[in-house]
């Protein structure tokens, strides 16, 4: 997978953080993720995480680098606390070196990709690895604005051999993200693929 399919595949994952509810109606009720928020388990993509509700999922189709790639994302909450996890499956699975720069280039697509959404400038507030079962992450938190206008936005990125997960968050609190992040869980290990070429540069 090159870099310009990774940030197509964030820019499709972040779409729903804002088109649908950054700019929802202010008189939209939102469930809060708690610790006692129900687990969403989606053994198809090999995970389970908690949404503060039942979330709605959206397929999109990818044709990059030649190669055609499904997203798809699953989403739940409105304006003030919205959550997304958004998985693809790639054609080769990174290691080494080019695991982390396929990472950062996740990280960075996710930024782009919710900028562009919203038009809004990003400002990268930090950035911290972490690790689930052994799969290694990237998490971001970045803010964006327009005028008087922000949107905070919990991002991280986490690879599985060749499947790519992101999860976002947009005005999460910090129990919520952490409830959030700390719930998922990879439940099954993608069937193993050829090593991927290394990104330009890595």
């Amino acid at each position: 997978m090159v870099i310009a399919a990774i940030a197509a595949i964030v820019t499709l994952s972040m779409g729903w953080l804002v088109a649908d509810n950054f700019f929802a109606s202010e008189d939209s009720n939102t469930v809060p993720l708690t610790s006692a928020s129900p687990l969403f388990v989606a053994d198809e993509f090999g995970f389970s995480v908690k949404f503060p509700a039942v979330p709605e999922r959206q397929d999109q189709a990818l044709n990059s680098g030649g190669q055609d790639l499904t997203v798809t994302t699953f989403s739940a909450g409105e304006l003030d606390s919205g959550f997304g996890l958004s998985t693809t499956l790639a054609q080769c699975t990174p290691v080494g070196k080019d695991l982390d720069a396929r990472l950062q280039a996740s990280a960075a697509g996710a930024i782009q990709g919710a900028a562009k959404s919203t038009g809004f400038s990003p400002t990268v507030n930090s950035q911290t690895p972490f690790t689930v079962a052994g799969s290694p992450g990237l998490q971001t938190d970045f803010t964006l604005t327009e005028g008087s206008d922000t949107l905070h936005v919990m991002s991280a990125v986490v690879i599985n051999g060749p499947r790519f997960y992101t999860l976002s968050a947009n005005n999460p609190s910090e129990e919520s993200w952490s409830n959030f992040l700390g719930s998922f869980t990879i439940t099954k290990d993608p069937a193993a693929l050829p090593e991927c070429a290394p990104l330009a540069g890595s």
